[in-house]
Parts: C-alpha cells; sequence; structure tokens
C-alpha cells in the first residue's frame, strides 16, 4: 500500500515539474526582460531585437548571471532618447579604457583567486598562457568579444551593486575601488541607433 502511494506521489510531482517547469523559465525570461526596460528608462515602443539569459531565475542566487539584450529605436525615438542621455551625468562618451574593462570583469581577482586555489589543493599551478592559467591580456582580449565596445560613436553608463544587481540599489563602477563582483554595462550606439546591455555576476 505504501509502495503504491510512494510511486504516485512521485507520478503526480513529475507531472507537475513537466507541466510547469517551461512555465516557469518563460516566466523568468519575461522578468528579465521587463527589467531592462526601466533600468534605462526605455519606452515600451523600443524594440528588444535581441535578448539571451542564464542562468534564469529558479536557480538562486544567480551566481555567474549573464545577460546580454539589444533594443533598437526608430529615428524619432533615438533623437529623444539621445538627447536624455546626454544630459544624464550616468552616461560618459566613449571609448573605454582598457583598465577600466579589466576593473569591472575583476580579472586580476580572478586569477588570484584561480592561483589560490591550485595552492589550497597542493596541486602545481598550470602554464601561465594556457587555458587553465590565462595571462592577464587574454582575459582581457576575451571580454572585448563579450562586451559591446566595438561602437565608435556613441555613450556608455556602467553601474554596480556588489551584491545582487538585478534588485539592490547601484552606483556608477567608477565609484567603487578594486575590482567589481558585477556590472550592468550600456552603449547607445549613435550610428545604428541602439542601445546595448550586458549584465554579469562573478561567480
Amino acid at each position: 500500500m505504501f509502495k503504491r502511494f510512494f510511486y504516485q506521489r512521485v507520478l503526480v510531482s513529475n507531472y507537475i515539474v513537466i507541466i510547469f517547469l517551461p512555465l516557469l523559465s518563460a516566466g523568468c525570461v519575461q522578468s528579465d526582460k521587463q527589467f531592462l526596460r526601466p533600468e534605462f528608462s526605455l519606452p515600451s515602443s523600443v524594440k528588444l531585437v535581441s535578448f539571451n539569459s542564464s542562468p534564469d531565475m529558479r536557480l538562486l542566487p544567480r551566481e555567474g548571471l549573464s545577460i546580454t539584450a539589444t533594443f533598437k529605436f526608430t529615428p524619432t525615438e533615438f533623437a529623444i532618447y539621445r538627447e536624455k542621455a546626454k544630459r544624464d551625468d550616468r552616461w560618459k562618451p566613449l571609448p573605454v579604457s582598457r583598465e577600466f574593462v579589466i576593473k569591472i570583469t575583476g580579472i586580476r581577482s580572478i586569477i588570484k583567486s584561480v592561483n589560490n586555489s591550485y595552492k589550497i589543493r597542493g596541486e602545481a599551478i598550470p602554464t601561465l598562457g594556457s587555458i587553465y592559467n590565462p595571462t592577464e591580456e587574454q582575459a582581457y582580449e576575451e571580454w572585448v568579444k563579450r562586451l559591446p565596445l566595438d561602437v565608435q560613436n556613441g555613450l556608455y553608463q556602467c553601474q554596480t551593486s556588489g551584491s545582487d544587481i538585478m534588485h539592490d540599489p547601484k552606483v556608477p563602477c567608477s565609484l567603487k575601488s578594486g575590482d567589481l563582483r558585477d556590472f550592468m554595462f550600456a552603449v547607445l550606439d549613435f550610428e545604428h541607433q541602439t542601445l546595448r546591455v550586458r549584465v554579469n555576476t562573478l561567480y
């Protein structure tokens, strides 16, 4: 009797997971999308043309969070948004310095942490420049590919919380000393009339 009851409970639980898991996932992605619009004061008419988010909000805390998004303006929308951005102190003119990228991505802290982990385990540190122990320059070049830094003419802003980038109060990245643990980096591209956003947190 107990075995039959147990199996029925497991079966019902599995059905619940199968039915609701896609809905939960879709809701999480939608929440991330909804979060970005007010964060950058974007009207609902501005189109979201690309979006990617991982991991979803079922996994808490969302360590290793990565969000990329691109919004496309009409010429009229962009003209209005661009003028507002120019009057907002959070937006700064491009380009972004190499040192700034290293700071917000926490490259030096990550490299130091990885090397310390090998020492703690009593293992030999892999050859510098290998996939298991990249140089600072290698890590920097990798991040250049991930961030929207190919824009030549435009503005950028960077915000950080140090805790929960999606919900806690944020301050400009430039006001924080040392390497950051999270960031919300955005580029307003004058040529293509887009807003490109990258959100990231460390593990």
